[in-house]
Parts: C-alpha cells; structure tokens; sequence
C-alpha cells in the first residue's frame, strides 16, 4: 500500500471491535477463519448464531461476544478481550473465563486479541485460552476480501492501530505496583467511593500518581495523590494567573491547604505521608488513607471555588 497518513486521527479499541463484529455478521470465511484458529481446525461451524459488542455480565464486561453451533449441535461461545495499548486489568483473563463457566453454551473460550507486540509484553496475554495478534487480522483481510480496495481500507486501519501500538512503548509492568494500586483502589471505592477512583490495569516501576475525577469535580480539573511527593494536588488547568486571587477570595475555606503554581496550573496542595508504592499496601494503609482524606476534602473544596 502507498505511504498515506493515518485515516483516523486515532485508532480506538471500538474501531478494531466494529470492524471484527461486521466481518462475524457478514462473511461466513472470515467466520470459518476464526473457528479454525481458535479451535485449530478440530471443530466445524455448522450454523452462526450470533455476534455482540461490549457484553454486560456480572462479572464484567467482554468486548466480543461470538456464538455458533458445531456438526454436533453444541454451542459454542468465544469471549474476546480487544487491546491496543490499554494495560490489563487485575484478573481480567480470570474474569472472562469465570463468565465463560457461567453462561448458557455447551463450550467456550477466551481470546485476547491485540498487536503482536503487546502480547509479548503483556503478563496477563498467556492466560487466554488463545491469542490472535493484529498481525494475523490484517493479513486475514489482504489474502480474503476480492474487493481489494475494501480490503486495503481495512487492513491500513488495522496496521495504523499496530503503529499507534508501537509509538505508545508500553512500560513493562511491575507486579509488585499493579498489586499496590489494586489495593489502594479497593480501599477507596470501599471508604471514599465518592472519589470514582479508575480500576487499575498494569502498572509500571514508574506509576506513583494515583488519579481521581469524582462526578461534578470539573472540566480542567484534576486531583492526583502524588505518592512519591508526599502530597495530594487539585490541579486547575490555566490557573497559574489567579493564585493570588483564590488565597484571597478562598482563604477561609482553604486553612492548612497550600495554594501554588504547577507550571501553567494552580495547585490546592495538602501534604500527606509518604507512600512506597512498591511495598506491602496493607502495611501503609493508613498512609493511604490519610491521602483519600485529602483527596475528598480537596474534591470538596473544589465546589466552592467558580469562575477560575
């Protein structure tokens, strides 16, 4: 293919999962070709039956859903996890095979699908029951589709999310820290659900801001426990301007939390204990707890502050 930009600004897991969910309703080849990897050409699809995108279950979400009936009448569901860059989840391939043992099909398995080169750094890739690589798509489209200007459009989506994957350099995770923001996230949905604390997929040795974004917090506004800083900080992006303004329109509600500039933000700051963010969680939990206080008072603290 001729060298072009991107088509898309940027590729989004939703983009590689419509793309795949159409290929399901649509080709009975790309149906078989699927079948065939997964299962390594030991069972026949004798009937399709169904294909869905992002799947509620409760124990978590798929974002492929892929039924059909073999030549024995025994049906058959493949779960597929879609990756470009996003880290995993804590026990995310558990999680899929838990819905798998759960749902109303004689068999099933799990997949992850995702470019070459986040699987071979991904921890938690081996714990599917298969692993097929954006490579393997794309090469399905350029050797299948006839309409070979169809197949090229999809294929350059498909290689623009490889690329996207290669630029992003994903850190190698640090067990040790995705064990720690794990449980520091279980804490605070449990205390401070307020907060809206992201569950945490992979860390890496240098993940040591834990970020929150409570409903109603903001557009601009952002609040991080800096672990490494000892320190939690609302940043209000473009602010740097108005600190003297909000010590002195704020300071009675503001006492013992220090207002500065964050290079172009403000900083509401209070200082907490330090966090080792590659240690025991259980042995800093009140460290940890002493920084969602902070968190939620500065959330708080936040409301009251307009027109800054």
């Amino acid at each position: 293919m001729e060298n072009r930009k991107n088509i898309l600004e940027a590729i989004y897991e939703r983009d590689i999962d419509l793309l795949v969910l159409e290929e399901m309703h649509v080709s009975p080849a790309f149906r078989k070709w699927l079948v065939d990897i997964v299962l390594e050409q030991k069972v026949e699809l004798a009937q399709f039956l169904n294909a869905r995108h992002s799947i509620s279950q409760e124990l978590g979400e798929s974002d492929l859903f892929f039924e059909f009936e073999d030549a024995f009448k025994h049906k058959w569901v493949f779960l597929i996890e879609n990756k470009i860059t996003a880290p995993s989840q804590p026990d995310q391939a558990k999680r899929y095979a838990d819905r798998g043992k759960l749902g109303e099909w004689d068999e099933y398995k799990t997949i992850i699908l995702a470019p070459e080169a986040y699987l071979h750094q991904s921890a938690d890739a081996p714990k599917y029951d298969k692993q097929i690589t954006y490579e393997m798509l794309r090469g399905w489209f350029l050797e299948s589709l006839h309409d070979r200007e169809r197949a090229e459009y999809k294929a350059r989506i498909i290689q623009d999310a490889i690329d996207q994957n290669r630029r992003r350099n994903l850190p190698l995770p640090d067990p040790r820290v995705t064990r720690f923001w794990y449980e520091y996230w279980l804490c605070a949905s449990r205390e401070f659900p307020e907060l809206a604390m992201p569950m945490p997929g992979d860390k890496g040795a240098g993940s040591n801001w834990i970020g929150f974004k409570p409903n109603g917090l903001g557009k601009g506004r952002n609040i991080y426990h800096k672990m490494d800083s000892e320190r939690v900080d609302l940043e209000i992006a473009g602010a740097a301007g108005s600190v003297e303004k909000l010590r002195s329109t704020y300071s009675s509600i503001l006492a013992d939390t220090e207002i500065v500039e964050a290079g172009k933000s403000a900083a509401l700051r209070i200082r907490v204990p330090k966090l080792y963010h590659f240690g025991n969680f259980q042995e800093q939990i009140d460290n940890a707890r002493a920084g969602m206080r902070a968190a939620y008072r500065l959330f708080y603290q936040s409301l009251a502050i307009k027109n800054v």
